[in-house]
């Protein structure tokens, strides 16, 4: 195999985003925690790392926090799994950073939120890290059925974006989104993709966040209601009739090749119904099919 990503790897004192541009993760075991009054006031040490320690910024010293408590010196031995989100801002302006997805010593999916701008807050979620196994691959049928999808459309790029958006748009919980949006696929394309690819990509992923923990001027718990969706359509089972209908009719608007044909099914007597039952029933369902039905028409209008 030939491959340009060790020709761009960055001279630098510290590990960088750039280290994991092409949809790189890294697993990494602590070795020591150094702390001092520099402006990256925390540099983690770790196995390999040839004098380039992973220095965290403030959000994910905060998770770290969170997660494995402030005495640093327990972080010897634990291991953490970085990748590069280009979604991190610097001055307004998307850079990209380093990212933390999953850690050791935990015993279940962990979500916070953390603090984007003085007056916004966002979910940030993190998955136990289970030794020896391959932490990106996906562990949902959502996850694994989304997969299947983009790795069919690889070589028709619109194709391909318009199922992520899509995909996006109904993730029907957040574990889901952290898996999608972390995907070495979904990484190597906000590296590659147009500008205008990248911005309906993040669009997508910010509109996912806000839907599935609308945090903002709230506390750092994820609301009742959507945390009882996300439990509910996690408990489901394949047999279950709602999730099975539900996911037929989203094939259904998704499929449609112009706008027009979209509305015409989306309004049709049979499919209001079938919207009106979910939305009093089973929300989580509604917002999953109504999420991906809008994303379809956003691709399908922009594509002309």
């Amino acid at each position: 195999m030939t491959t340009m990503l060790d020709t761009i790897v960055p001279r630098s004192d510290q590990l960088n985003a750039d280290d994991l541009i092409g949809g790189r993760t890294l697993t990494i075991t602590v070795t020591g925690v150094d702390i001092s009054m520099a402006e990256q006031p925390v540099a983690v040490r770790f196995e390999g790392d040839n004098g380039k320690p992973y220095k965290p910024g403030k959000s994910m010293r905060r998770v770290l926090v969170h997660c494995w408590g402030d005495d640093a010196n327990l972080y010897v031995g634990r291991s953490l799994t970085l990748y590069r989100d280009d979604t991190v801002k610097f001055g307004g302006t998307d850079v990209g950073g380093i990212r933390i997805s999953h850690m050791s010593h935990l015993d279940r999916v962990t979500t916070m939120a953390l603090t984007e701008t003085k007056a916004k807050r966002r979910p940030f979620t993190v998955k136990p890290l289970v030794p020896g196994a391959k932490q990106q691959s996906p562990d949902s049928p959502f996850i694994s059925e989304t997969l299947e999808q983009l790795v069919a459309k690889a070589k028709d790029a619109p194709a391909w974006l318009a199922a992520l958006v899509s995909a996006l748009a109904a993730c029907p919980t957040v574990d889901d989104l952290t898996t999608l949006r972390t995907l070495p696929q979904v990484q190597g394309a906000l590296q590659k993709a147009p500008e205008a690819a990248k911005t309906q990509i993040t669009d997508a992923i910010k509109a996912a966040e806000k839907r599935l923990t609308p945090m903002e001027g709230k506390s750092e718990a994820i609301p009742a209601e959507t945390a009882a969706a996300a439990e509910a359509f996690s408990a489901a089972t394949p047999e279950d009739a709602d999730i099975d209908a539900a996911k037929a009719l989203l094939h259904q608007l998704q499929t449609c090749e112009t706008d027009a044909t979209a509305v015409k099914l989306r309004m049709s007597p049979e499919t209001k119904r079938q919207m009106a039952d979910y939305n009093e029933r089973r929300p989580d369902l509604f917002r999953m099919v109504e999420g991906g039905y809008e994303a379809h028409r956003k691709v399908l209008n922009e594509q002309g």
